[in-house]
């Protein structure tokens, strides 16, 4: 299996040492394969940093040691070689790059005590992602939700990575300081692309070095957490061929209480209600250990009295931080119907200007709306309501629900609606047009 892909993995060659002023060949040894490998894949810039261990035998003097790689996506400026064990008997010389060659680097590395060292070669390279999604299946009365999130990696790299302890970083990393601080050093001119790349790879890599890799236990995902960002760390060992996808278990919570709300908001959601599930990533709710990830939601219910489920719906999620709600949209659902009617209109108040021409009126109409629940369950109804120009509203004093000004032109009307009910509410609006409205 290893022989089938030797087109495409790392390959290490050490040669003897040759004491001479130049650092010429000696008989070619090839080392075995990789002891470890651990991957850090961070989405945003397509940045992966990859550290490798090998168990290597050095002779007394200079060695030469070539990093070789074929349809790899592996920058080889980035490739760097240390040893874990002694790593004061080992001294890189010098990195080369042979001539009409892209796909190899040469270290010279002085060894003052023969014998059989562990390194340690990290670089960085392309083409590995990760995507999160939800499951979520609601309990008949939809009071709970069995939840559950996935990590699926995707090797699009050219490189097969066996037995790999792979690590997500999830989040967003502020470069701006790192990238201000290239621009105006080392980098002074190159492209802002490369800049950005550049102060990834550096932050990438410094925070893949300091966080250690985990003891083996049984395969789940371990969150650490570092300020702003988290590194999801996967347990185990996992195989992830080039061209292949996996999917793993990050996390499975149950129950998880959600609250079900229906939601108008015509600007928002168009005509009709939609239906909304309410949960909150704390403690409480049996989350809040870690932030969550950004993905697909898939929502299904159990059918009472049977195992079938039946799907609600398909949603996205943005990156949720610990101690925040978030909702889930299942869409438009006529469990709540909503129904709006004009009974008045009226044009008071005329004013006319010097040449007898209406220049002022106020316009007031008289709205009816009508909810209907033909849902089995007590449902909260939340009706934003938007309005513009220079106007007053009046409720009547025995308004069947909660009213609160969200700001100068909106409202949130709020209801309890029980199953079966059906109740209208009214409102008058008075809208003074032209010279009557007042300048605000």
């Amino acid at each position: 299996m290893y022989g089938r892909m030797i087109k495409r993995i790392l390959v290490l060659f050490v040669l003897g040492a040759i004491i001479v002023p130049a650092f010429g060949d000696a008989g070619l040894v090839t080392i075995p394969k990789r002891d470890k490998v651990q991957l850090t894949i961070y989405n945003s810039e397509d940045i992966t940093f990859v550290k490798e261990s090998r168990y290597i035998t050095f002779k007394k003097g200079i060695n030469r040691i070539e990093f070789a790689w074929t349809n790899t996506l592996i920058d080889p400026t980035s490739a760097s070689l240390r040893a874990v064990n002694k790593p004061d008997k080992l001294e890189i010389l010098d990195t080369s790059y042979p001539p009409r060659r892209n796909d190899a680097l040469v270290w010279h590395v002085q060894c003052d005590d023969p014998g059989q060292y562990l390194v340690e070669v990290e670089y960085f390279t392309s083409g590995l992602t990760w995507t999160s999604d939800y499951v979520l299946v609601a309990n008949p009365l939809e009071t709970e939700v069995h939840f559950k999130n996935n990590i699926t990696i995707t090797n699009r790299s050219g490189e097969d990575y066996a037995d790999a302890e792979t690590r997500v970083v999830v989040g967003t990393i502020n470069l701006v300081e790192k990238i201000r601080q290239l621009a105006q050093g080392i980098m002074k001119g190159a492209p802002q692309e490369e800049i950005r790349k550049e102060a990834a790879r550096r932050w990438v890599g410094r925070r893949a070095r300091k966080t250690a890799a985990p003891a083996a236990r049984p395969k789940k995902v371990i969150k650490e957490g570092l300020s702003e960002y988290f590194i999801y760390t996967i347990e185990g060992k996992e195989t992830v061929k080039n061209n292949w996808s996996k999917k793993l278990r990050s996390l499975e919570q149950h129950p998880v209480p959600i609250k079900v709300t229906y939601r108008y908001d015509q600007r928002k959601y168009g005509a009709k209600p939609v239906k909304v599930y309410n949960l909150k990533n704390d403690g409480k709710s049996k989350l809040g250990e870690t932030p969550l990830p950004d993905g697909s939601i898939r929502v299904f219910r159990k059918v009472k009295g049977s195992d079938d489920l039946s799907y609600l719906g398909q949603a996205t999620t943005k990156y949720v931080p610990i101690d925040s709600e978030f909702e889930i949209n299942l869409g438009a659902d006529d469990m709540i119907t909503l129904e709006r009617k004009k009974l008045e209109h009226q044009i008071l108040n005329l004013n006319f200007d010097r040449w007898s021409r209406v220049n002022g009126w106020d316009q007031v109409e008289k709205f009816s709306t009508e909810i209907t629940n033909f849902d089995k369950q007590t449902r909260t109804v939340l009706v934003r309501r938007y309005f513009s120009g220079d106007y007053d509203i009046k409720f009547p004093r025995n308004f069947p629900g909660k009213i609160k000004k969200e700001n100068a032109n909106t409202y949130l009307l709020t209801f309890e609606i029980k199953p079966g009910e059906k109740f209208k509410y009214e409102y008058r609006l008075t809208t003074r047009m032209g010279a009557n409205a007042k300048k605000r």
